[in-house]
């Protein structure tokens, strides 16, 4: 197949699951926290607001950081759709492109490990994977699957650099995952492990821990491109509430526990059913083209399988110990996030030169039936679905519940609206000649003026936090607090005055690492892309 009819073929096969999406509704676990994100972000870019850091209806109105705190990537893209198109079409806009981009990213990655005809066969297993499907679909995860679209890239530059110890490879897979990290940090924290235990896999076969510094440098390299992200975050994690992420909720759904305690049991019976069968064929498929396979064939196997039963592990109680003792690594949550490079693996093995080609329709029937398990299981969650004509509207002035571990520190995430007063004097009883009122708003920043013959405290119906900035109409600044709910409190000075509240992110913190990413960027860029003859062939070990 050429390759214009290969991408054609792939761009029009993309639409299938925005035709599932047509056909039942929109919906999915995060559904309403990504997409009400989306069209704020849009509006405030509209209002001329291109670095946002508050988000003003998350809450119900009373806001939160999120805009500080999530990976930007998926924000960006949503609301970049959203800028472009009518926003009912914008969720399918982002599944279309997510599948498109991995069926692409699939077919340029497999191009050394497939035959020329098999490449698009190997992307349209990709972007049909059970775990993909189950993502994008069922759980709505958009910065996840946003993820999975370079997923393929990650495991080529792994290949290359482990074995072809290609430093190119090396600052390549770094790059990849310094977007990683911007786009989603579970993820990001799933390819750490996976990466650094096939790493130490790898050197026994090769009998050399030269191997071990690939997941070493290329995060490295992945830190220093995502640090002006991920240093703020660190350094303020006490300022929102990051214990939120931390439920300890990973072993709920972990491989061969009791279906009784799985929280959602139709979910997980069907990511056990997509763990069990997916990495059950590329065990097979691995061991039928052992033997027929060259020197470069069996390394190739011997990394997808490798990967593979590392993500099994993961998902199985015996892993348990690591979940609770590694670094962050409760921070990816949940098990089944490790299904993701499976995949990937998966076509490579099934379509790899050395295998069987009588085996491969089995292979084709059992992977086609696995990707029904996710299209039954959004199926069956149509009351949860989404009407846009009712819900938009409700989001525009109700504002919409946010995710609990952005809400301000001292603060509790409210469940439905509260309807509190815009702005309102703090103790009424105390200041009985103190009056204030909200004269201004505009993209997330209110004027308020305010009147006492005395010193007060006004509250405005907002979640406080340290970004926040009062100025009376001199310039000068006036301290705020916050009261018993975690709203913001502004000490009003005496007299008549125009009280102007701005949310501006900046600090040293976020000065220093932005200055460092952008010193790295192009250094690394150079690195990679400067004109010289490069070769992909064996060196001598």
């Amino acid at each position: 197949m050429k390759l214009d009819k290969a991408v054609l073929g792939i761009l029009l096969l993309a639409l299938a699951p925005v035709a599932v999406q047509m056909l039942f509704g929109y919906g999915g676990h995060d559904f309403r926290q990504h997409v009400p994100s989306w069209m704020e972000l849009r509006d405030l870019w509209h209002a001329g607001q291109w670095r946002p850091g508050w988000a003003p209806r998350a809450n119900f109105t009373l806001g939160d950081p999120r805009f500080c705190y999530y990976p930007p990537v998926s924000f960006m893209v949503g609301a970049g759709l959203a800028m472009l198109l009518p926003f009912a079409a914008v969720p399918g806009a982002f599944v279309w492109l997510t599948f498109a981009a991995s069926g692409l990213a699939m077919y340029f990655a497999c191009r050394e490990f497939v035959s020329a005809e098999d490449r698009w066969k190997a992307a349209v297993l990709y972007m049909f994977s059970p775990y993909l499907l189950t993502t994008s679909l069922v759980r709505f995860a958009a910065a996840e699957v946003l993820t999975l679209i370079w997923l393929p890239l990650i495991v080529l530059y792994f290949y290359r650099a482990a074995w072809l110890r290609s430093r190119r490879a090396t600052m390549l897979l770094g790059c990849l995952l310094g977007l990683t990290w911007i786009t989603n940090v579970p993820a990001s924290i799933v390819l750490l492990y996976v990466l650094s235990f096939s790493a130490c896999a790898i050197a026994v076969m090769q009998r050399s821990v030269r191997v071990l510094g690939v997941p070493f440098f290329a995060e490295c390299i992945a830190g220093a491109l995502a640090a002006f992200y991920l240093a703020p975050t660190w350094l303020e994690q006490a300022w929102i509430h990051r214990d939120a992420v931390l439920r300890d909720r990973f072993d709920q759904y972990f491989l061969f526990i009791s279906p009784s305690q799985l929280p959602l049991k139709l979910f997980g019976i069907g990511l056990w059913t997509i763990a069990l069968v997916s990495v059950g064929v590329a065990v097979f498929y691995a061991w039928q083209g052992w033997r027929d396979a060259d020197l470069d064939g069996k390394e190739q196997r011997w990394t997808w399988l490798t990967v593979a039963l590392v993500c099994f592990f993961f998902q199985v109680p015996l892993s348990a110990v690591l979940w609770r003792h590694l670094p962050e690594l409760r921070f990816a949550d949940f098990p089944y996030r490790f299904l993701a490079p499976v995949g990937v693996l998966v076509p490579l093995l099934l379509l790899s030169r050395g295998t069987p080609k009588r085996w491969r329709v089995p292979g084709y029937l059992l992977l086609g039936l696995l990707a029904l398990v996710p299209l039954r299981e959004y199926r069956a969650a149509k009351g949860a679905l989404v009407d846009f004509k009712v819900v938009v509207p409700k989001w525009q002035e109700d504002g919409y519940r946010a995710w609990p571990e952005f809400v301000p520190a001292g603060a509790t995430r409210p469940d439905e609206p509260m309807h509190f007063e815009p702005v309102g004097v703090a103790d009424p009883a105390a200041n009985p000649h103190c009056s204030v009122s909200l004269t201004g708003e505009y993209a997330g920043q209110k004027t308020l003026v305010t009147a006492t013959d005395e010193p007060c405290r006004v509250r405005v119906a907002q979640y406080f936090f340290p970004y926040w900035r009062a100025v009376d109409d001199s310039g000068i600044p006036l301290p705020i607090s916050k009261d018993a709910y975690g709203l913001l409190l502004i000490s009003a000075p005496t007299g008549q005055h125009t009280i102007h509240l701005v949310f501006k992110a900046s600090s040293p913190a976020r000065t220093a690492s932005l200055i460092a990413s952008a010193i790295c960027l192009p250094l690394v860029l150079l690195t990679v892309y400067i004109p010289r003859r490069v070769s992909f062939s064996r060196r001598p070990r």
